[in-house]
C-alpha cells in the first residue's frame, strides 16, 4: 500500500554529535522534543526557497535581492566595527561602503580588483566593499594582495 503525504514515517538519520547537540540545545530552549525541532527546521528549509521567490517578486528581480543582500552584508559589517568613533562616522561610513558597492555592482563592468583601489588598506571603504561582494558573488577577493 501506498504512503500518503500526511503518513508519518520513521527515519534513521545520522549527523555529527556537535550537531545533534545544537539541535537539542534549540529544542530545550524552545520546550520542544528533538524531533520536533528537526521536522521544524528541515520543512523551513524548504520555505526558504519560496520566500526568495516572494523576495525576488518584491525587489523587482534576483539581480536587486542580490544587491540588497550585498548592501546588507556591509551594513552589518559597519555595525560591528568598533574603530568608528560614533554614529555619526558609522553612518558616513557606511554611506561611503554602499555608495562603492552600488557603483561597482551597477557599472555592468566585469568585478576586479581594479575597482578598488584602496582594498589593501584593512577597514577601508574599498576592502569593506569588495569583501561584501566577494562573499555575495564570485569577485575574488584577498585582503592585502
Amino acid at each position: 500500500m501506498a504512503r500518503k503525504p500526511t503518513d508519518i514515517v520513521a527515519i534513521t538519520l545520522r549527523v555529527r554529535e556537535g550537531l545533534r547537540r545544537k539541535l537539542h540545545h534549540q529544542a530545550e530552549k524552545r520546550e520542544v522534543s528533538l524531533n520536533n525541532e528537526m521536522v521544524r527546521r528541515l520543512e523551513g528549509s524548504f520555505e526558504h526557497g519560496s520566500i526568495e521567490l516572494l523576495f525576488d517578486a518584491f525587489t523587482g528581480s534576483p539581480e536587486n535581492s542580490l544587491l540588497l543582500a550585498i548592501i546588507a552584508s556591509a551594513l552589518s559589517f559597519v555595525k560591528r566595527d568598533k574603530t568608528l568613533k560614533d554614529d555619526k562616522e558609522r553612518s558616513e561610513f557606511a554611506a561611503a561602503v554602499i555608495s562603492k558597492i552600488v557603483q561597482v555592482y551597477l557599472s555592468g563592468e566585469e568585478l576586479s580588483r581594479d575597482a578598488f583601489p584602496d582594498h589593501a588598506v584593512l577597514q577601508s571603504v574599498d576592502s569593506v566593499a569588495a569583501l561584501c561582494l566577494h562573499i555575495h558573488t564570485q569577485f575574488p577577493y584577498q585582503h592585502g594582495g
